[in-house]
């Protein structure tokens, strides 16, 4: 069994005599905080408030469960943060994983994030852009096939005595016009990345303003060009015992929600080997990052 120091000093001379003579340091703090930026600004954050607000009922549970995300991920991206500055070098969770754990929980972990975890994420982006990009464009459409589809019937994934129970389905298997342009913006951004990390953070920042700005649209248009008078909302009929469970349950229920919105701001430490002076930008990086984006998906909702 081989043991890592916490202060990553075994191997540090190795393996920073290793980063120096392949990677370029080309990323500063700008291009740290929009890399941040636009790896958690995505489709979520307009996907997912609707259902948010059909578990939590009103608009004071849907900004409680933003608020309650935007501390969680700014508390853990304060804690990566630390452990960027004791180990500044590429892999992200992977080297923190090894050098806490071992190499076998990190292997385990790094495969399983490359082939279940971040494609996971990646399809799920995918699916969201090729559905916003049918709405501007009918002829990409989610409802015509290319060619033939399987179909599976709905089908009860766990079953407990009749109280608890997971139903999965139906779904239908096959190519769409939607579904190609997933796949072809995600063969696109793999194609930019190739060019190496100065081409793609360059890229990447133009990306980023150009969505943070669409969102200061959004949010001017929402507090200052709003009706100004709108409905009264029907209050629910609440008890005393529902009102202090019925909210947690729902509280916690939305996280599921907001908390995929918020993800990926951990990108930044996979290429740490890349970024100018890593053991005081990445920590800052990573609390502006996050900070900026959990404010702007606050006043967005």
């Amino acid at each position: 069994m081989i043991y890592y120091p916490l202060d990553g000093s075994q191997g540090r001379d190795k393996g920073q005599s290793m980063t120096n003579n392949t990677y370029q340091r080309h990323m500063g703090l700008f291009s740290s905080v929009m890399l941040i930026a636009g790896s958690m600004i995505g489709s979520g954050v307009f996907i997912v408030a609707a259902d948010m607000v059909r578990i939590g009922h009103t608009g004071t549970s849907l900004l409680l469960g933003w608020l309650l995300t935007g501390i969680i991920t700014i508390l853990c991206a304060l804690s990566f943060g630390e452990l960027a500055g004791m180990f500044p070098r590429a892999g992200g969770q992977y080297s923190y994983i090894k050098e806490i754990y071992g190499p076998m929980t990190a292997f385990t972990f790094g495969w399983t994030f490359f082939t279940v975890i971040e494609c996971g994420t990646i399809a799920a982006v995918a699916v969201g852009f090729g559905k916003y990009l049918g709405t501007f464009f009918p002829g990409i459409s989610d409802t015509v096939w290319l060619g033939s589809k399987i179909h599976i019937d709905q089908f009860t994934l766990l079953n407990i005595k009749d109280q608890f129970i997971i139903t999965l389905g139906p779904y239908d298997m096959g190519l769409t016009p939607s579904r190609l342009s997933g796949i072809a913006i995600i063969g696109l951004l793999t194609a930019i990345n190739l060019l190496g990390v100065k081409a793609g953070s360059w890229i990447q920042n133009i990306l980023t303003v150009i969505k943070i700005a669409s969102l200061a649209v959004l949010i001017f248009f929402g507090l200052y060009l709003s009706p100004q008078t709108v409905p009264d909302a029907s209050p629910l009929p609440f008890t005393q015992d529902s009102v202090y469970y019925g909210f947690l349950v729902s509280l916690l229920i939305m996280q599921t929600g907001s908390l995929f919105s918020a993800t990926a701001w951990e990108s930044l430490t996979f290429v740490a080997s890349e970024v100018k002076d890593p053991k005081r930008v990445i920590p800052l990086s990573l609390f502006i990052g996050t900070t900026l984006v959990c404010g702007i998906y606050f006043i967005v909702n």
